[in-house]
């Protein structure tokens, strides 16, 4: 004997919606819904007998037989339709199925029972959901900065920490653009360290890049940070792209000069309206080379 289903009925509500349950097994299984129907009304009185009596709750079970449909109670048998052929297991099992789930939206307990089964496991799934996202948020933040560390690496030159030659050079046209859009001014500064190769030649190169290192800690200090942009463009070579005007900036290099103990040779120009990068480079060098032209250890400003 296959159970089909088992199902408490309490009130009168629930016993018509144990006759549909009924009727609908009936249907699925290919039986004789009349007869059935007919089976139906006497039990249904003979039930509701059995809970006047006060035997409740009356738990009663739909099984099959066979081809035998037929509802049980208080370890009574009623037989309710006798079927012409003895059902498939796959239709039991998916009227087992679907009976279950009709039961259990019809049962305010089941229903209740089932809905906080979903909510817990929705939790769960929420929580998980939420570890997952922080660890791909974090993942992110990592991706960030292992981004932003390869992008500052290849615009750093690796000795001085200044910004490297590939800066400047893609960073002064911008700012020669944007200066000019905007009538703002602009200096371009730059350095050349004096007799560098006879330190070299005489102290060592370790002595020689510990030379520049001082260097690019005293431009660092002495420009702002964001705003003005410091690089070493060269071997002994280094420049700083000013926004400030020619007086501003002309201060600026004079206390380089003084901090590095007048060591290094700087010229410095303001940028002209329509004035291109080229011209603007060549007049700096220009101050630079007369700067050294005149003895090295000064500031030119052209």
């Amino acid at each position: 004997m296959t159970t089909l289903l088992t199902y408490t009925a309490l009130t009168e509500p629930d016993r018509q919606q144990l006759t549909k349950f009924i009727l609908q097994s009936v249907e699925s299984l290919g039986g004789n819904v009349f007869a059935a129907t007919a089976e139906l009304l006497t039990l249904s009185d003979t039930m509701r007998s059995a809970c006047i009596s006060g035997e409740l709750p009356l738990e009663t079970n739909l099984s099959l037989k066979e081809n035998q449909l037929t509802i049980s109670w208080d370890d009574e048998i009623h037989p309710i339709v006798t079927l012409d052929e003895i059902p498939s297991s796959t239709d039991i099992d998916a009227l087992i199925e679907q009976l279950k789930h009709e039961s259990e939206l019809a049962d305010p307990e089941l229903l209740r029972a089932r809905n906080q089964t979903i909510n817990s496991k929705l939790e769960v799934a929420k929580k998980r959901a939420s570890m997952e996202m922080a660890e791909l948020e974090e993942l992110l933040e990592k991706k960030k900065r292992e981004l932003w560390r390869t992008t500052h690496q290849a615009e750093i030159d690796s000795l001085t920490g200044l910004n490297n030659r590939s800066v400047y050079d893609k960073r002064l046209p911008e700012a020669i653009t944007r200066c000019q859009r905007q009538q703002d001014p602009l200096c371009l500064v730059l350095l050349d360290l004096d007799n560098f190769k006879d330190v070299n030649d005489t102290h060592g190169h370790q002595y020689g890049d510990e030379h520049l290192k001082r260097l690019a800690h005293v431009m660092r200090r002495a420009c702002r940070d964001n705003v003005d942009r410091a690089c070493r463009i060269g071997g002994d070579e280094f420049a700083i792209i000013m926004f400030s005007s020619l007086e501003v900036s002309h201060r600026v290099a004079e206390t380089i000069l003084s901090s590095f103990d007048r060591l290094v040779s700087i010229g410095v120009t303001e940028l002209l309206p329509d004035e291109d990068v080229k011209q603007l480079v060549a007049r700096t060098d220009a101050a630079l080379y007369k700067a050294k032209e005149q003895g090295r250890g000064q500031v030119i400003a052209a």
